[in-house]
């Protein structure tokens, strides 16, 4: 009979053999995601965790959406739950830790994910408010980091392709959601740099990622307006 160590070892194999092999679905068989430097998974639903009607969830996360539009991020819908709780979500690509933080905090979210590629897959990171009664504040209550574990890739059910992070949250997606997202942003950036040829792609990526300003903002909407 296996003892608990040896239990938990298998499992731990088991599990890393999952995210290597997602990806690896992901990097290898030409598929390429190396335009996607990070990702942030939240919602506009239920601020300060206190559950609204569906109507109202329909208009936040609406809203949501078209204010992303607006500041130019490149985003797609998901369905997920947390806690056994459905969850309308979007995924927002190549937006950088400290601006999620802000957009959680003007949305008044408990809690958000900051995702980003590893070698054994995509590490996620959950981010939760000091104190989850009162309003997000950068310095009366910030979010602090309460957790990271490795976004494991499950298989498909009725919904389509899911993934979990750690054991409280799952989503779901179209397995072709990545490399269709990189390549477009890579496509857009490779336009955007032929007629600036002082411009490196890699480089203008980490600026559009990490900078702020006026300046920014007009660079993102000429490329992905």
């Amino acid at each position: 009979m296996k003892n608990l160590i040896e239990i938990i070892n298998e499992a731990s194999i088991n599990a890393k053999k999952r995210n290597v092999k997602f990806i690896k679905n992901l990097l290898l068989n030409n598929k390429n995601v190396d335009k996607i430097g990070s990702f942030v998974i939240f919602t506009a639903e239920n601020p300060s965790s206190q559950k609204l009607d569906k109507k109202t969830n329909k208009k936040l996360i609406k809203n949501l959406s078209n204010d992303l539009k607006r500041c130019h991020y490149v985003h797609v819908p998901i369905d997920g739950f947390f806690d056994k709780n459905r969850e309308h979500s979007r995924v927002v690509f190549n937006m950088d830790l400290e601006t999620a933080k802000e957009w959680n905090k003007e949305y008044d979210q408990t809690s958000f994910f900051y995702v980003y590629p590893t070698n054994d897959g995509f590490m996620a990171e959950y981010w939760e408010k000091t104190n989850i009664d009162k309003p997000a504040d950068r310095l009366l209550n910030p979010y602090i980091q309460k957790g990271k574990t490795n976004m494991q890739h499950e298989g498909e059910n009725e919904y389509g392709d899911y993934s979990i992070i750690s054991n409280n949250y799952k989503f779901y997606f179209d397995s072709s959601l990545f490399e269709d997202i990189s390549n477009d942003i890579s496509n857009r950036l490779k336009i955007y740099c032929e007629s600036h040829s002082d411009i490196d792609e890699d480089e203008l990526l980490n600026y559009i990622t990490n900078c702020i300003g006026q300046k920014v903002s007009y660079i993102k909407s000429k490329i992905f307006d």
